[in-house]
C-alpha cells in the first residue's frame, strides 16, 4: 500500500513505516520508494506486539532482512513498487462512460457507482434538474455523488438552493443561493454550474445556480496549489 513493504522470517519481522498518514496521501509529498522510507525491525517470539524496535541497536539484522525482501519480492513479482497514490488514483480506467458527456436520469437513483457516474474531475459541468416546488416549500436532496472522501451535492434547504463541494476531504465549500426558489405548482427548472479552467486540474473554480433561468446564487473556489 502505497510503497509500504514488510517481511517475516524465522520469528523475525522487518517492516517500513507508512511516510504519511492517511489524510495527507493526496497532495503529500511521497519519499523515494525504493530508499525513502524507515525500516523497523521486531523480534516476535519475545515481542509479539511489536513495541520494541530493534533497528538501531541490529542494523545487520536489519540489513539481512532488507536483502531477503528484495530476493523474495523478485520471486514473487512484487516489483516495481509504486507510491504514486494520486497519479494512480487519476488515471482514466476501463468504463462503460468514457466519451459521454450528457447524462439523464429519471426518477429516483441511489448507489450508482462512480464508474456508472459522469467524469467531472477538473472539468466544467452542468447539474440541472426539473424540480416541482410546491406554495409551502420543501427541502431535499437533488442531486449528488461521492462522500466523505470526496464530492458534490446539490439540494434545496428552507427553499433555497445549496451546493457542496468537497475536495478531498480536505477542505469543504458551500454555497448557498441569496434568495429563495420560487414556488410554483407546476415544475421548476433547478440548474447548477462549476466552471473549471482548462489549465488546471484544481481550482480555482466557479460556481452559479439559476433556477428558471433566473441567476440566485453565484461563487468562486480559491485556487489550491
Amino acid at each position: 500500500m502505497v510503497g509500504n513493504r514488510a517481511i517475516y522470517h524465522d520469528g523475525w519481522t522487518a517492516a517500513t513505516t507508512p511516510p504519511l498518514p492517511p489524510w495527507d496521501l493526496v497532495l503529500g509529498k511521497f519519499p523515494d520508494v525504493v530508499n525513502g522510507y524507515t525500516w523497523e525491525l521486531y523480534n516476535l517470539a519475545e515481542d509479539y506486539s511489536e513495541n520494541n524496535d530493534l533497528a538501531a541497536k541490529m542494523p545487520d539484522r536489519l540489513r539481512d532482512m532488507k536483502e531477503l525482501f528484495m530476493v523474495t519480492a523478485q520471486k514473487y513479482n512484487v516489483f516495481p513498487l509504486d507510491n504514486s497514490f494520486s497519479a494512480r488514483s487519476a488515471t482514466p480506467r476501463p468504463s462503460s462512460t468514457a466519451g459521454r458527456t450528457i447524462f439523464t436520469y429519471s426518477g429516483e437513483s441511489s448507489g450508482l457507482p462512480y464508474s456508472s457516474a459522469a467524469d467531472i474531475m477538473g472539468k466544467s459541468y452542468s447539474i440541472t434538474a426539473d424540480v416541482e416546488i410546491p406554495q409551502e416549500g420543501t427541502e431535499g436532496m437533488v442531486n449528488t455523488l461521492g462522500g466523505r472522501g470526496g464530492g458534490h451535492g446539490l439540494y434545496l434547504r428552507k427553499g433555497k438552493p445549496v451546493f457542496v463541494y468537497n475536495f478531498f476531504g480536505l477542505e469543504r465549500f458551500r454555497w448557498e443561493a441569496r434568495r429563495h426558489s420560487r414556488r410554483a405548482s407546476t415544475p421548476s427548472c433547478l440548474s447548477s454550474s462549476m466552471t473549471v479552467p482548462v489549465s488546471v486540474k484544481v481550482a480555482p473554480a466557479s460556481c452559479r445556480w439559476t433556477a428558471r433561468k433566473s441567476q440566485v446564487g453565484q461563487s468562486r473556489i480559491p485556487f489550491r496549489s
